[in-house]
């Protein structure tokens, strides 16, 4: 008996013989020539490992055919059916096809090559999802429909780039457009693998950033119907329109004005006075490059000039490769610079890593004034070499000489007063003149008011028309409002000075802002002072300086009755002494004290040893410090202070505070020095002073003394040299007091000339 079991894959050739295992019904296998007995039955078994090949032929079918010998030598044979009836068919194992994609689709950062030229690049990921292989793979992008209302870059083509892909390449002629087909070839992928397609695409946004979804779509020759991506949608804000997106200006601050960047993004540069600083406005540029030359505000030949320096700044940018030279037309009431001269031609790749990269000084604020206005502080070029990528160039500012009286807009402000208390009302008079050739269309009139004064509601006038101010906090706006050249206008109003202030001068300013609160005029200020109220906003300092005999730190008397302020002062208005009091035999005021404040105010004390600081300070509302020394050297000789010093009180408006210094006569050490105690011709004492010096500080180091340390200069002596010897004298001296004394050591040195 023989068995041939034949596969044969659907639509396809037979995959040729299997091995076949036997096993008999009975239990009993047949004999190794493949006997059957009468009435034995035997089965085989065909096992079979499929491989990728019969999937995509959707399976395979399967006959197995017998031959044997009878006991004549009769040749039998027969063929499997699948069914049992009609003729010998073969028995199918069909394999379903379940062909399937993963697309995904991502997006890179947008990188900007210009302004409102950006870069992105896509990437679409795509898996054989299935179990079958696909061929003639196809991924299709189409562009046009993401990008709108943003346009394609014709000068920098579509690049697209495949990977992963079995017998298919990228498609070199897609362009998103015409032609959305990525691949080309018979791409092909194995079930579990995966091709990648990258697009690289340049865009311009001077029309609006892309408005559409980005989808890729994936069919093969085994799946027609497209299997599409997830939406991928990009877009680069620009809040201020000025073509740099807020990606790059950020939230910061750059120029200080307190415009965030991505509001209030720095012009190119501006026309500047190199006298003062002053920005000038009549002025224009144009911009030539490869393609040509752009004049005034518009856009050609890759070219956008966004302000062209009419009112003293200017910006533009570029949006192709190449080099571009500034051309000026300067300003009338000036002169171009004849020490500040262009450096020619400046590199833009060289100003990175810094983006924007400033090559001079930005506007102080809105002062319509430059921050530096030195040379070294403002280099600037007039040719620019741009490339992708490149950083955007700031403050590349044009120096005018023989400007320093340009016309401008001038505002003037003045009050009817030098000085005001609390509760009063000053009356301000602001003037702005246009002397400029410009009208400022929809300009406002700014009044700042410092702290300390308010609006007085109905006082303000505009010309001589009642017109109330739009108040924000401390700020007053009149308009929006056209100044037209030669224009003058007049606002008078008035302002009270508030109680809750604080005293000293005060300043309100006023300004012209135009339509996008850029100041277009000087800073006009009219300073008042406010006068403190003696009474309630003032305290004053009294005390005495006494003779602490018994170094307790207070005066003590003998009639032991105390003695209150108004003994010795007479109400804030008077601010002077009583009539001389007997004086205390206890412990007595001492004479001709120095005392000083730490703003450097010197008092000092009377014959009874009184001082007095009328308005010593202005406190806040919670109080402030006030601290006084006493000068130790203004003492009487050998006294020396028992009290802190200085000292240091809290002080209330309206209050007076007390305020005394005890000091007292010490045990008085007299040392006189001559050459004898210094070695020859040397500053340098004798070991015995040293032995001497180590006697005398155990005899005082616990009993209060104060040292007199004098140098007897004899005839011939230089004075330069004693006063040397007496230095290092003081230092052997301190040097022995260190560790040992148990106060401050006071030492008073002299030289005494004798014959």
């Amino acid at each position: 008996v023989a068995v041939v079991d034949t596969l044969t894959r659907n639509g396809g050739p037979d995959v040729g013989p299997v091995n076949v295992a036997f096993a008999s019904s009975t239990g009993t296998p047949p004999s190794a020539a493949g006997t059957l007995k009468v009435g034995e039955a035997a089965s085989y078994t065909a096992r079979y490992v499929l491989i990728q090949d019969d999937i995509n032929a959707g399976g395979l079918s399967n006959s197995a055919a017998v031959t044997a010998n009878s006991p004549l030598g009769a040749l039998i044979r027969d063929t499997s059916d699948n069914d049992g009836t009609g003729s010998s068919d073969p028995t199918p194992a069909p394999i379903v096809g379940r062909p399937s994609f993963s697309v995904v689709k991502s997006a890179s950062a947008v990188q900007m090559q210009f302004p409102t030229v950006d870069k992105v690049t896509f990437t679409l990921t795509v898996q054989n999802s299935g179990n079958t292989t696909q061929t003639g793979i196809q991924l299709v992008d189409d562009l046009a429909a993401f990008v709108a209302p943003a346009v394609l870059r014709t000068d920098s083509p579509v690049v697209v780039r495949a990977t992963g892909f079995a017998d298919g390449t990228a498609n070199s002629a897609y362009n998103g457009t015409s032609v959305t087909n990525t691949l080309s070839g018979n791409a092909t992928l194995q079930p579990g693998q995966t091709g990648t397609v990258q697009i690289d695409l340049v865009y311009s946004t001077a029309a609006g950033q892309p408005g559409g979804q980005n989808i890729g779509r994936a069919t093969s020759d085994q799946l027609t119907t497209p299997t599409p991506s997830n939406p991928v949608t990009v877009t680069s804000p620009d809040t201020d329109g000025d073509g740099v997106s807020d990606a790059l200006e950020g939230t910061g601050d750059r120029d200080g004005d307190g415009i965030p960047d991505a509001q209030d993004y720095d012009p190119t540069g501006a026309f500047y006075c190199e006298d003062t600083g002053q920005l000038l406005s009549g002025g224009r540029i144009s911009v030539t490059g490869p393609s040509g030359t752009q004049t005034g505000v518009g856009t050609s030949n890759n070219i956008t000039i966004v302000r062209d320096g009419t009112d003293g700044r200017f910006q533009f940018f570029v949006t192709a490769a190449g080099s571009y030279t500034l051309n000026i037309s300067y300003p009338p009431g000036g002169a171009a610079s004849t020490t500040r001269l262009t450096l020619g031609a400046l590199d833009a790749t060289s100003l990175l890593p810094s983006n924007p990269g400033s090559v001079g000084s930005n506007e102080d604020g809105t002062t319509g004034r430059l921050v530096d206005f030195t040379a070294g502080g403002n280099q600037f070029y007039t040719t620019f070499v741009v490339g992708a990528g490149d950083p955007h160039i700031i403050n590349n500012n044009i120096p005018m000489t023989s400007c320093a009286d340009t016309p401008d807009v001038r505002a003037t402000k003045t009050a009817d007063r030098s000085s005001a208390r609390f509760g009063e009302t000053v009356n301000f008079t602001l003037v702005f003149e246009n002397n400029t050739a410009l009208t400022y269309a929809a300009a406002s009139f700014v009044d700042l008011l410092p702290e300390g004064l308010i609006y007085a509601p109905g006082t303000a006038t505009l010309n001589g028309v009642a017109t109330e101010p739009a108040i924000t906090g401390k700020r007053l706006v009149w308009g929006p409002r056209d100044v037209p050249p030669a224009d003058r206008t007049t606002i008078r109003l008035a302002a009270r000075v508030v109680a809750n202030g604080s005293a000293g001068s005060i300043t309100n300013r006023a300004q012209l802002e135009d339509s996008t609160g850029v100041v277009q005029s000087n800073v006009a200020a009219a300073t008042i002072r406010i006068v403190p109220e003696a009474v309630f906003d003032c305290s004053d300092v009294i005390g005495k300086v006494f003779d602490d005999k018994n170094r307790n730190g207070y005066q003590d008397r003998d009639d032991r009755s105390a003695l209150t302020n108004d003994d010795i002062y007479v109400g804030k208005y008077g601010n002077k002494f009583a009539p001389p009091i007997p004086e205390p035999k206890g412990e007595p005021g001492l004479p001709g004290v120095r005392l000083a404040t730490v703003n450097g105010l010197l008092i000092t004390s009377d014959e009874y040893g009184r001082y007095h600081v009328p308005c010593a300070a202005m406190p806040r509302d919670i109080g402030s410090n006030f601290t006084l020394k006493v000068d130790p050297r203004s003492l009487p000789s050998g006294y020396m202070l028992t009290t802190e010093n200085p000292r240091v009180l809290r002080l209330t408006a309206g209050k007076v505070a007390k305020m005394n210094f005890g000091a007292t006569l010490s045990n008085v050490v007299d040392i006189d020095l001559t050459a004898s105690a210094f070695a020859a011709g040397s500053a340098d004492p004798k070991p015995a002073f040293a032995s001497a010096v180590a006697q005398v500080v155990q005899t005082i180091r616990s009993t209060p003394s104060v040292l007199r340390l004098g140098y007897l200069l004899k005839s011939g002596e230089d004075r330069d040299g004693a006063e040397t010897r007496l230095m290092a004298a003081e230092k052997v001296i301190r040097d022995a007091w260190r560790g040992v004394g148990m106060y401050k050591l006071e030492i008073e040195k002299s030289i005494k000339r004798v014959q």
